[in-house]
């Protein structure tokens, strides 16, 4: 069986950014390069609940919160060099 461990409630990309920049207490736009919802990415989750009825998923602010203080103490680890090289970035500069 496949097992899409995902929350049953889907969060759009604008949502998330709203909650990183609320967590960082961050004041920046958010420009959005192509308006829509485009492909949909989330999973179903319904083979995880039939086996796992009782599952409680963490929330999205938590969950974000726990990856920024996980980053955060582990930075020395991060290639900046490559997250500066990312094709989709420079993708995304040159059409702003």
């Amino acid at each position: 069986k496949i097992f899409n461990i995902t929350p049953t409630k889907s969060i759009d990309l604008i949502s998330i950014a709203k909650i990183i920049l609320k967590i960082l207490k961050i004041d920046v736009e958010i420009k959005v390069l192509k308006n829509g919802y485009g492909r949909e990415y989330s999973g179903n989750n319904s083979n995880l609940l039939n086996q796992f009825p009782k599952i409680k998923f963490t929330t999205y602010e938590k969950s974000i919160k726990n990856l920024i203080t996980h980053i955060k103490k582990n930075k020395s680890l991060i290639d900046l060099k490559s997250l500066k090289h990312d094709k989709f970035l420079e993708y995304a500069k040159k059409i702003n």
